[in-house]
């Protein structure tokens, strides 16, 4: 399969789909990236350093994220696995979005407009230039990319976590690590292992207590932050 390449087909009912983190940028990340790598230039590092510092850390999520967006809203398959390690860069996926639709909502438009109004002064006298309105566009394009993902993953009736471990020490603790993390955030988890018996992941009726009172107590948190974020935003 070439890298990047659309979903190829395995079988009649299977294909796969390989993110190509550098043809992603060119296809959606143009504005964001040609942005930062002429910042990075001002600072004297050479071109090709500045194109691989310029992949910031959750582009290649986002773009997985969005073409299972895509994927979804199509309706071309009935079943999207997205295949990553259980890393922090893996568990991103669970509060990205939210994130993200925050930052669209309360700072976006706000910075969008400042530096609109004082770019043509600013460029004058700065260093290095502000970003380019194409810039934001760019970013809220990605956006309505991902517009409706954050549901989708925080549905339990339509997504579910599969871990697969390892019998290495470092590698069960990471899977330990990320086992906890979506059962506070109340997702379907199961545990693949090849490994030798360990009950961490069979006590199920405490990680179900657990999660549902820790859900509880993070809906509450939510909701708390809400009401403070509402009041502190400009009217």
């Amino acid at each position: 399969m070439r890298c990047g390449a659309p979903p190829y087909a395995i079988s009649d009912r299977l294909a796969i789909h390989e993110v190509n983190i550098q043809k992603e940028i060119k296809r959606h990340w143009r504005e964001i990236s040609s942005y930062v790598i002429s910042v990075l230039r001002t600072t004297g590092i050479s071109d090709v350093e500045a194109e691989e510092l310029a992949i910031l850390p959750g582009m290649e999520e986002l773009s997985a994220m969005m073409y299972a967006n895509q994927f979804r809203r199509e309706q071309r398959y009935d079943t999207i696995v997205l295949d990553c390690a259980p890393t922090a860069e893996s568990r991103r996926f669970v509060s990205m979005p939210t994130t993200l639709e925050w930052y669209m909502k309360h700072i976006f438009p706000f910075q969008r407009g400042l530096l609109k109004a004082v770019r043509p002064l600013a460029n004058r006298v700065s260093p290095m230039e502000l970003p380019p309105d194409s810039y934001f566009a760019n970013i809220q394009g990605l956006f309505q990319r991902l517009d409706g993902i954050g549901d989708l993953l925080e549905d339990p009736r339509m997504t579910s976590v599969r871990l697969v471990t390892n019998p290495e020490r470092m590698v069960l603790r990471v899977t330990q690590q990320a086992f906890v993390y979506f059962s506070l955030h109340g997702r379907r988890r199961a545990v693949r292992r090849d490994t030798p018996y360990s009950p961490f992941f069979d006590n199920f009726s405490i990680s179900d207590r657990m999660s549902s009172a820790c859900s509880s107590s993070l809906a509450r948190i939510s909701s708390i932050k809400r009401r403070l974020v509402g009041s502190l935003s400009p009217r």
